[in-house]
């Protein structure tokens, strides 16, 4: 599943802090808000930021949601580490606007960056995996070889159908090359492709 948008969290993430009394820890609405996102994965869910590694995905959206949400008026941003939900956040829920299941996605023009930028993450995760899973295995042990190359690999080179003992390609692989000191190894490999 792609990420919700940030406006389809909004509703779920007030919902929650209400759940909550009226307010809680950000780590305890994490998987509460996650819960009205069904095709969410725990996987998703744990997804890290490659600008930042030690941050999750998910968190981080939600944090932006949240602010947004300050910025609106309808959370309380003035305790720090706890999140409270304002009089006009429980009026918002009051007021029977839709939940995020029953609006239709946003136009692209109403998504914020990080929204489009999730949308399209997601959508070149499910072309390349259509495409990998559509090449023949002798096309799939070519791109592996040039997916290898780009890593860093040196001298790869994909074997012969047959008569190779279940080996697919090798190549050398050098990391750390500094004051004239390499890690290095020849590498051999197999290229399989699962049925996921």
């Amino acid at each position: 599943m792609s990420f919700p948008s940030q406006g389809e969290i909004e509703i779920p993430l007030l919902r929650a802090l209400a759940e909550c009394s009226g307010s809680a820890k950000p780590r305890a609405l994490y998987p509460k808000v996650a819960a009205s996102f069904p095709d969410l994965t725990a996987a998703e869910q744990e997804q890290r930021l490659e600008s930042s590694p030690s941050t999750r995905k998910w968190w981080n959206l939600v944090q932006w949601v949240r602010q947004a949400l300050v910025s609106a008026g309808e959370i309380d941003g003035s305790t720090r580490g706890v999140w409270t939900i304002t009089p006009k956040g429980t009026a918002r829920l009051t007021h029977g606007r839709p939940t995020a299941a029953a609006q239709t996605p946003p136009p692209a023009r109403d998504l914020s960056l990080r929204d489009l930028a999730n949308r399209s993450y997601d959508e070149a995760k499910s072309r390349l995996l259509t495409e990998l899973k559509a090449l023949s295995p002798t096309s799939f042990e070519h791109f592996c070889k040039v997916l290898l190359q780009q890593l860093g690999y040196r001298e790869v080179n994909v074997t012969k159908r047959s008569g190779d003992g279940g080996i697919d390609g090798y190549g050398n692989f050098q990391q750390g090359c500094q004051h004239q000191v390499c890690v290095s190894g020849e590498t051999l490999g197999r290229c399989a492709r699962g049925s996921t």
